[in-house]
């Protein structure tokens, strides 16, 4: 079964966002919740997309607002794979929290492997982007850990590297026409903070996006290989 096309994952993203919308947002927003109340409880002045500094809660700020971010994405994946309409926002952080540790190890290999890719020039840096950009679904859901998630990522996507790019492409070209056409109506700093605004929206659509775009893969793949060891030996080709 070949993959999805843009539209088509679009579309398809799209049925499951409406659908869970409520829990997806509400696992969403919680990070830039807390910010924002930490914010007004000291008087600090903030931007969504900026970095909380009032001392001493600038440092508690920060962290808390970074673990509560990865946690979010832990728990998003974690219901995007397996959702449930019994799920709540609480029990889905209580899910994610055993993972927190696993995960950020797999965020360093990643991020170091693109700033590699960088170092060498963009094209590698692109490359190693989405060879290794499905490392977080194979270690949530298939439970690779380390760099064995980053080679299982590279292993999905070889051979599909093309398809990879043009659906990724395509998602990214859409996200940045949204964001110009905001600046447009809206000059000055309040396009940024309505930017951010809708990014709390994006973040948990993309994620269904690039998750069905992993589930494509996983399918072939595994098909394939289900396909080669099925095949019935032919016993006139063994020497």
């Amino acid at each position: 079964m070949p993959m999805r096309t843009p539209s088509v994952l679009l579309q398809d993203s799209f049925t499951f966002y409406k659908e869970h919308f409520k829990i997806l947002l509400g696992i969403s927003v919680i990070p830039v919740a807390v910010f924002l109340l930490l914010v007004l409880a000291t008087g600090a002045g903030y931007g969504l997309g900026g970095v909380y500094t009032a001392a001493p809660f600038g440092i508690v700020g920060t962290i808390l607002f970074f673990v509560l971010s990865v946690l979010s994405t832990i728990a998003l994946i974690k219901y995007v794979s397996s959702p449930s309409h019994e799920t709540t926002i609480i029990n889905a952080y209580k899910t994610a929290w055993p993972f927190f540790f696993s995960y950020l190890l797999v965020a360093i290999l990643y991020s170091l492997a693109v700033l590699l890719g960088l170092v060498l020039l963009i094209v590698p840096g692109l490359i190693f982007a989405l060879w290794y950009g499905f490392s977080y679904f194979t270690f949530l859901i298939e439970g690779k850990t380390g760099m064995a998630a980053l080679s299982r990522s590279k292993e999905l996507v070889k051979g599909h590297f093309g398809e990879v790019l043009w659906r990724a492409f395509v998602f990214v070209v859409l996200y940045m026409a949204l964001a110009i056409i905001i600046t447009i109506i809206i000059p000055g700093e309040g396009s940024k903070n309505i930017t951010d605004l809708i990014g709390i929206f994006v973040t948990p659509y993309a994620l269904v996006y690039f998750y069905n775009m992993y589930v494509d893969l996983k399918v072939m793949k595994d098909t394939s290989i289900t396909q080669v060891v099925s095949e019935p030996t032919d016993a006139s080709q063994i020497a």
